[in-house]
């Protein structure tokens, strides 16, 4: 619709009903420094990418979808939106002046939705899915935001943290990752449910201090692992409050498990620990199926 139009500042939709902000709607308008709307149904693929002077949405006040690449390579510093629904992949890649996140509730974050927000810092999630319609966080969806500091869902359910999801993040400072908000009753919410925290998924977060669950099912190979653990943080303290989710069965037709038959029970999959330059591990209720091999091998900071 407008792509490339280089002269356009200022966009006004806010009495305006948006259903759809289309494929390439906006991309590379690279003078757009404001868009005003208040609900927009969806922002479709790449439509403000490389919109490099779009600093601020925070007016606006609920998106349904934000497709892939939507503000790729944008100028955003910062997003706070009372809803937002699936969030595609590459979505807010590569926006480097976006330093604050928050939701009040938000559906999937995509795979590498925020990858190489090399300045972000803080993400604040109030609500993110429930047991009747689970949630999830993609592979490396906030790989490389080196400067994050502070992350945190008060409330939620989430299928799966992917593959990678924040290897390389939390690189500046002494980090806190809070999905167990019930620890904390200050903050308020009864945490996340988190079914499944896969492979890599925490590897190398240099900075990050304070991990903590509400209620795992699985933590597969290398969750927390460092390639080099003398770089970690000192003192790096992991708790979960509960291991295993009800109803959840950690070896999901794994061979030579019948299917349902460990629901509910928690499972540390070999090497689940490993590496991960740990000097507390706090682990206070659920029944663990299963502690596999070198499960928490090569901490050599451990003391609890």
């Amino acid at each position: 619709a407008f792509g490339s139009c280089t002269g356009l500042k200022t966009v006004d939709l806010h009495n305006q009903d948006v259903g759809t902000i289309g494929t390439g709607a906006f991309q590379r308008c690279t003078n757009l420094s404001s868009v005003i709307l208040h609900d927009v149904g969806s922002i479709g693929t790449s439509a403000f990418a490389n919109c490099s002077s779009l600093q601020s949405v925070n007016n606006w006040n609920s998106v349904g979808t934000v497709g892939n690449s939507a503000f790729k390579s944008s100028g955003l510093t910062s997003l706070t939106w009372n809803s937002v629904g699936n969030i595609g992949p590459n979505a807010f890649e590569d926006s480097e002046n976006l330093q604050s996140v928050v939701f009040g509730s938000a559906g999937n974050i995509g795979s590498a939705a925020f990858f190489s927000c090399g300045n972000l810092q803080d993400v604040h999630i109030a609500n993110m899915g429930s047991a009747a319609d689970k949630k999830s966080i993609g592979a490396s969806a906030f790989k490389n935001c080196t400067r994050l500091s502070d992350f945190r869902i008060d409330n939620g359910y989430l299928s799966e943290i992917g593959d990678s999801a924040f290897i390389s993040a939390f690189q500046n400072g002494a980090g806190s990752f809070d999905l167990g908000a019930a620890q904390n009753p200050a903050v308020g919410g009864a945490g996340a449910v988190v079914e499944k925290v896969c492979s890599n998924a925490f590897k190398n977060t240099t900075r990050l201090k304070d991990i903590t669950f509400g209620q795992v099912g699985c933590v597969e190979a290398n969750a927390f692992a460092f390639d080099n653990p003398g770089n970690a943080q000192n003192n790096r303290k992991l708790v979960i409050d509960t291991l295993g989710v009800e109803g959840y069965d950690p070896y999901n037709g794994t061979a030579g498990h019948a299917a349902d038959s460990s629901a509910g029970n928690g499972r540390l999959c070999d090497n689940a620990i490993q590496n991960a330059a740990l000097e507390e591990i706090t682990i206070l209720h659920g029944q663990i199926d299963e502690v596999g091999a070198s499960a928490f091998a090569n901490n050599n900071k451990l003391k609890t």
